[in-house]
């Protein structure tokens, strides 16, 4: 059986960031989110995958190659589309895909934006052929009933059977608070006969066929979809917000290697992940699970919280607190400052006794003075300099000629 992954969405919800890194390549627990997923798809026993990419993400085919490392064979589909207006949607990504890769069984689709630990593929596979299920769909029960206001969400019938599906429904009208995980398993009668009426029936319409939900919403009263539901930890890259919170989660699953470190303050050892070299204050204080990699320096009196990634060669000076935040490779954090729940792109800095709220980028070689304060999910275009003592609210935008060709580099993070 294959495996499609949707991993051809331009990303705007996360620029700056996705200017210069593939959405599905941005590191979640140390590694590209969308490696995640094809662990996984190999331990649920998947190992022919096929991934459906734009353009310009050939950045994604030149890390996985061929699969080998990942005892996978992977293989990639190109859509000709220069951006999200002229983009095939997802549904018509998934028949574009499956009729590249010659995919004409039962496969798996999932949207290569994922970032799951604990959904066993083996199980979906099971539960969907006990069902004779033309679709089935994996489901995660949200903690938060206001998070169904950003989820497609399905009411089951006592057998599991979908009987309604909401997409992105207000709280005080959700049907349940089952969330759908871009993970679906599809028989071949669905792929090759609903997939392609459905396709031709929205564009005689006019519309794009995008919305997955409405696909199985349009077969619910002749075709058997049922969803099952998983105690997993989830999360996505759509957003800064929830980049940061599926970071933040993804790193308790790390295996850390500090307890043995001596000279500096740890707590939750176990789950500190030390890779390389990097030069630790004897006065620091660090809390996991965290993963600081190779040429990182950390500074008297810092404090680096939980959920914090700190990329190679990137500084953190003394005093400052950083917590819960991605600092990529090269970048820098002041004396003083605070960065809370944050992305620091390659190169950025935050300068002496900044303020960066939570939920903000800094883009590649940008800088925020000394003193500056960065309002939650403020967001700061590549190479801008943020003068000394500003507050910013909003995102601050350089013209495209003036960063462009500073931030092609091949290097992901």
């Amino acid at each position: 059986m294959k495996a499609i992954l949707l991993a051809g969405g331009y990303g705007t919800r996360l620029f700056p960031l996705t200017l210069r890194i593939p959405k599905v390549m941005v590191p979640v627990a140390g590694k590209p989110s969308l490696e995640h997923v094809v662990a996984a798809c190999v331990s649920g026993g998947i190992r022919d995958i096929v991934i459906s990419l734009n353009t310009t993400q050939k950045a994604i085919e030149d890390y996985f190659d061929d699969g080998k490392k990942w005892d996978a064979k992977i293989s990639y589909v190109y859509e000709e589309t220069k951006s999200d207006s002229d983009k095939l949607g997802a549904i018509g990504a998934v028949q574009y895909a499956a009729k590249a890769a010659g995919i004409e069984g039962e496969c798996v689709i999932i949207g290569g934006d994922n970032v799951f630990y604990g959904l066993d593929l083996n199980s979906l596979r099971s539960f969907h052929s006990e069902k004779k299920s033309n679709a089935t769909i994996a489901l995660y029960e949200l903690s938060d009933r206001k998070d169904v206001e950003q989820y497609g969400v399905v009411e089951l019938d006592g057998k599991g059977r979908v009987v309604r599906i909401q997409e992105k429904p207000r709280e005080s009208e959700a049907v349940s608070k089952l969330a759908s995980m871009a993970v679906y398993h599809l028989d071949e009668a669905f792929l090759k006969e609903c997939l392609p009426k459905f396709i031709a029936d929205r564009k005689a319409e006019g519309r794009k066929p995008d919305k997955l939900g409405e696909l199985w919403g349009h077969f619910l009263s002749s075709h058997a979809i049922y969803g099952k539901a998983f105690p997993c930890m989830w999360g996505d890259t759509n957003s800064t917000k929830t980049y940061v919170e599926s970071n933040r989660q993804a790193m308790r699953f790390i295996v850390g290697n500090a307890q043995a470190k001596t000279g500096w303050h740890a707590t939750d050892g176990e789950t500190i992940q030390i890779r390389g070299k990097p030069d630790i204050s004897p006065h620091a204080h660090i809390k996991g699970p965290c993963i600081v990699e190779d040429g990182a320096e950390i500074g008297d009196g810092a404090s680096v919280g939980g959920g914090t990634y700190v990329g190679r060669n990137a500084k953190i000076g003394g005093r400052a607190v950083v917590s819960g935040s991605i600092l990529f490779r090269d970048c820098e954090v002041g004396a003083g400052a605070r960065v809370t729940h944050s992305v620091l792109d390659i190169g950025a800095k935050a300068g002496r006794d900044a303020n960066v709220e939570p939920y903000c980028i800094v883009g590649y070689g940008a800088s925020v003075g000394a003193d500056a304060h960065l309002v939650q999910e403020s967001r700061i275009w590549p190479q801008v300099q943020v003068a000394d003592g500003a507050i910013i609210s909003g995102d601050v935008v350089l013209a495209e000629g003036l960063w462009k060709e500073k931030v092609m580099t091949r290097e992901l993070f």
